[in-house]
């Protein structure tokens, strides 16, 4: 077995990615029969010299009793949740931040009531507390387990990812020690914040929230829609901190220490020791931690005069992180971070090398020769991590950047650029050298407009997203990965033969999404969106998009912008506002932070001043919306008891009502999407279908009891509806 490492590394990560929202009694099975199938591969001789099999048996069974031990750990944390007030000393263990009006901060604790306890809980206040990374917090809390509201598997997993399992909120007076933290992660983590609030002092806004991003990994600042507009232009990546950022700064410092005239084995040592500290400087995300014990693994090679072996360092680094927390398989930073590099690996040089081949031309012409060459480096790279990463793309967001390719060859230098010249602008600042600070802060800022104008023109452009959650990308997806489990077993196949079925595989894929997104965008594509008791329906139809209502619990945004993005929307064309409460408009401001929104309805009772989202602000009136040429109309009133909208797309008829004062009575509308107030006197018989938007599927029960068809979004999901414009319709349930 050539490498044992990378076969431990990703047969845990893929055991664990598909175990981790198991039950206990399921994970215990997997693990006895991988230890039965350990002991069988043993018993055989060819697979006992061959060592793959059962190394791969035998990692599924750690990785399984890793997450069986995991969670029994934090099941035992619940003990602190029990108790009403608990007494919490801690100091920071990662930046505090700001969202949705409420601070943030991160603590790792010392003590927790009356034993020594180190646990990261994350603190949430109203309102901001005087706290550095060099103080210590002590106080009563009330704690929780994070994500255990909420109605999404998925929510509970992301915390889980990170290491977080308690959050906690004041409960009564508490104080702030401080200077007592002196040790060296202290240190560090007072530096990364003072580089950051120096960046943000000199360059407010965007500008400078970019530059910390791209620097640091502390893009908290960003707003949603810039932070959107590059993850719909395909380079999101330069916003988290990963081998990018690490391997451009290794490199910068490697160049400076051969002209000082070190050597080769003492640059590994400062390049060792320069990975630990950009590790904690940077906030020891996966992506970082991972691109670490990968460059650490080179350097060692360079002092032991050894020589590395790229996808046994990847499975070094898995097995290391999942051995310290087994629930980070879910981190998708990790993932991205992980299948981009492998992707690099493997596709980037070959593919470099057969676009190069048309270059032989160019020889007599060496800048068009170097333009060239770096555009078919950045084109290879690319089309090597969005194959890699596709099964990640389409697990965590269902869309695919269209503008991709264009958008990394105008934003991947720049990117680099810009991280160099803010961090070292950043440092020369705060040690007084301004005479050098300023003019690369100057730089940097020059260069984060240019990439916040490029990926917001990109954003904006119509088209920017293909969805790719339909059945056929999922089958296409499914070919593709047999056909290369049989180039893996076929010990020579013709290069021919693969280049043919690759080619034909993309184009398939590629050509079967546009045609179904193409055929879906000529229909009405219509979602009641679970966010509890509250509504939100989102329309999408010839490439504009409606969001009528935008309320209800806490994770109400998050959900809506999740079928925003399914749907491949880059802004919203109309937000309705049709009542004020939390159940109409709490996630409104959210969601307009994330999407540009170009209009804004909003209900008599609400203040234009009051809203700051919209580029434009109408009141209803009788207001009726006309879209998609004329094909899709959405009348909206919105007065007293009377809080309704009324979309009509051909013979297609829908009603969303906002109150229970409305009445239907026989109105034989094709779907009636209601609140948890249901409208009166309407018989559920009389509607092809009626959405519930509520938290608790009960609410229901009274119009089951007349027939009909009634679905709730407690008990399904997301109800999404697809209408065409002779009134045939049909909706799919998302549990």
């Amino acid at each position: 077995m050539k490498r044992p490492l990378c076969v431990t590394g990703f047969t845990m990560l893929f055991a664990l990615f598909l175990l981790c929202k198991a039950n206990p009694k399921a994970i215990g099975a997997v693990c006895l029969a991988a230890l039965i199938a350990f002991v069988v591969s043993l018993s055989v001789k060819s697979v006992r010299r061959d060592k793959t099999l059962p190394t791969a048996f035998l990692s599924i069974a750690v990785a399984g009793a890793l997450l069986l031990s995991a969670g029994a750990q934090n099941a035992a944390l619940s003990a602190y949740t029990e108790e009403k007030s608990v007494y919490v000393e801690g100091s920071l263990s990662d930046l505090p931040y700001r969202e949705n009006g409420r601070y943030y901060y991160v603590l790792r604790t010392s003590r927790i009531g009356e034993n020594e306890a180190s646990q990261k809980v994350r603190l949430v206040s109203s309102a901001p507390l005087d706290l550095t990374p060099r103080d210590t917090f002590l106080g009563d809390v009330r704690m929780f387990r994070l994500g255990d509201s909420a109605q999404d598997d998925d929510i509970l997993a992301y915390y889980r990812s990170t290491g977080l399992v308690l959050g906690a909120y004041p409960t009564g007076e508490s104080r702030i020690t401080r200077q007592t933290q002196n040790d060296l992660y202290a240190l560090i983590l007072s530096f990364r914040q003072s580089i950051v609030q120096t960046v943000l002092t000199a360059l407010p806004g965007d500008c400078g929230a970019l530059i910390t991003g791209i620097s640091l990994g502390a893009a908290d600042e960003l707003s949603g829609q810039a932070t959107n507009a590059f993850r719909v232009s395909g380079v999101s990546h330069l916003l988290v901190v990963s081998g990018l950022h690490l391997t451009t700064w290794s490199m910068l410092l490697l160049m400076g220490l051969q002209k000082l005239g070190f050597r080769r084995r003492q640059c590994a040592v400062f390049g060792i020791g320069f990975v630990l500290l950009f590790v904690v400087l940077t906030g020891a995300a996966p992506s970082v931690v991972r691109a670490a014990v990968m460059l650490g693994v080179v350097y060692a090679a360079d002092l032991f005069r050894r020589e590395a072996e790229p996808l046994n360092s990847i499975g070094l680094a898995l097995t290391g992180m999942l051995l310290v927390n087994p629930f980070a398989a879910r981190s998708l930073s990790l993932l991205l971070s992980v299948f981009s590099t492998v992707g690099i690996l493997l596709f980037a040089k070959p593919i470099e090398a057969f676009l190069n081949r048309p270059a032989k031309h160019l020889e007599t012409h060496k800048i068009l020769l170097r333009v060239y060459h770096f555009v078919t480096s950045v084109v290879s790279v690319t089309f090597a991590v969005t194959v890699c990463t596709l099964p990640i793309q389409l697990w965590a967001f269902g869309t695919f950047s269209l503008v991709s390719l264009p958008a990394n060859l105008l934003l991947l230098t720049a990117g680099s650029a810009c991280m160099v010249c803010g961090l070292l602008g950043a440092v020369f600042s705060l040690c007084g050298l301004l005479f050098l600070g300023n003019p690369l802060l100057f730089c940097a800022a020059g260069l984060s407009r240019y990439l916040l104008a490029v990926t917001g023109w990109f954003a904006n452009s119509d088209f920017a997203v293909l969805p790719v959650n339909s059945a056929y990308a999922k089958l296409l997806l499914a070919a593709a990965f047999f056909a290369a489990a049989v180039f893996l077993l076929w010990k020579s196949p013709p290069k021919k033969l693969r280049r043919a079925v690759c080619v034909v595989l993309v184009g398939l894929f590629l050509f079967s999404n546009l045609a179904v997104y193409a055929f879906s965008e000529r229909a009405l594509r219509l979602t009641a969106v679970d966010v509890g008791d509250g509504v939100a329906v989102v329309l999408r139809c010839q490439g504009e998009t409606v969001v009528l209502g935008a309320g209800g619990d806490y994770y109400a945004d998050s959900e809506i912008c999740a079928i925003l993005s399914a749907y491949g929307a880059t802004h919203i064309d109309a937000l309705v506002l049709p009542a004020s409460g939390d159940e109409y408009i709490s996630a409104a401001k959210p969601v307009s932070d994330s999407l540009a929104t170009e209009t804004v309805y909003y209900a008599p009772e609400l203040r234009a001043a009051d809203l700051s989202f919209g580029e434009q602000k109408i009141p209803i009136d009788k207001t009726v919306l006309s879209l998609a040429n004329g094909d899709l109309t959405v009348a909206v009133q919105s007065k007293g008891n009377y809080r309704y909208a009324e979309i009509r797309y051909g013979a297609f008829r829908a009603l969303v009502s906002f109150s229970a004062g409305n009445n239907f009575q026989g109105d034989g509308a094709s779907v009636l999407i209601s609140a948890a107030n249901t409208p009166q006197n309407i018989h559920p018989a009389d509607f092809g279908l009626v959405v519930l938007s509520v938290a608790d599927a009960s609410t229901a029960d009274f119009l089951s009891a007349y027939g009909g068809n009634v679905c709730t979004t407690a008990e399904n999901g997301s109800i999404s509806v697809l209408a065409r414009p002779n009134g045939d319709f049909q909706y799919q349930r998302s549990v």
